[in-house]
């Protein structure tokens, strides 16, 4: 270990307390220490200092190590607790294991000591990461869905392997004027307006396989019956080795810039009459 960490160590021998430091010595780790032996100590130091590691023994006069498990793990349980003790039975080690220590040490074998507390450190820094890798997914996440639902072009996400739609956002409920659960769970080719361009399951394989389609001048229908002219777009892509389609319709502009000219041009020459 290159870096120094920072032991708090719950100790009423001082006898005891240099056998541990002799220990982490020869196990080449670098420390400051901090020896306590009071409750008032021991919480006065977590709040203080910016600890790596406590160590505590399991029977104190003052304050027990039982005690300071149950502090530390409701407090400070991103700190490995390793109970370091001279007479500890199996049934209570496996007592303190189960309420959060990391590790229980026999002070006669404190040559497991160096060991125990290497591998607390990297399964601690290992947690970091992973809680650090699922907080930037989540915050992926929710980006993704802000974006998702504040698109203005209608959106569908599909199970590439079955059709069926996972999602649907707003504008595309509110361009087709149909609640989400026409939607959910329905196959594309179940929903009638898109029968127009997939029809049937046939139609979908053809559509999966080219994996990135594109349709210029679809008709459909809306819930209140108006046709519009939109464009469609689908593309397959991967999440968490699964297949996903995602559908992106929207109102084909170009389009309905023609047919505005086209209705202005034909009110001109009705007001010319």
């Amino acid at each position: 270990m290159t870096n120094k960490i920072k032991i708090l160590h719950l100790e009423d021998s001082l006898a005891d307390s240099d056998l541990v430091r002799a220990s982490l010595n020869s196990g080449n780790i670098e420390y400051d220490y901090f020896l306590v032996d009071t409750e008032k100590e021991f919480t006065n130091i977590l709040q203080t200092e910016n600890i790596d590691l406590i160590l505590s023994d399991y029977s104190l006069p003052l304050y027990s190590g039982k005690q300071a498990l149950k502090l530390a793990h409701e407090k400070y349980a991103h700190i490995p607790f390793i109970l370091v003790s001279g007479a500890m039975g199996e049934d209570t080690a496996i007592t303190c294991m189960l309420d959060g220590a990391t590790d229980c040490v026999l002070k006669r074998k404190l040559d497991k000591l160096g060991p125990s507390i290497k591998r607390a450190l990297l399964q601690t820094e290992e947690a970091k990461k992973h809680n650090l890798a699922e907080l930037a997914l989540k915050n992926s996440e929710i980006r993704y869905r802000r974006l998702f639902e504040s698109a203005k072009n209608g959106i569908l996400i599909l199970d590439a392997v079955t059709g069926k739609v996972i999602d649907v956002n707003q504008a595309l409920i509110e361009l087709m004027g149909y609640s989400k659960e026409k939607f959910i769970e329905k196959t594309l080719w179940e929903i009638d307006f898109f029968k127009v361009i997939v029809a049937n399951y046939e139609k979908y394989l053809e559509l999966r396989q080219k994996e990135y389609v594109r349709y210029d001048n679809v008709i459909i229908e809306t819930a209140t019956g108006n046709k519009i002219n939109i464009e469609f777009l689908s593309n397959v892509y991967s999440v968490n080795q699964q297949k996903a389609m995602q559908c992106h319709i929207r109102v084909n502009t170009e389009q309905k810039k023609a047919e505005n000219k086209t209705e202005q041009m034909s009110e001109s020459q009705i007001n010319a009459v």
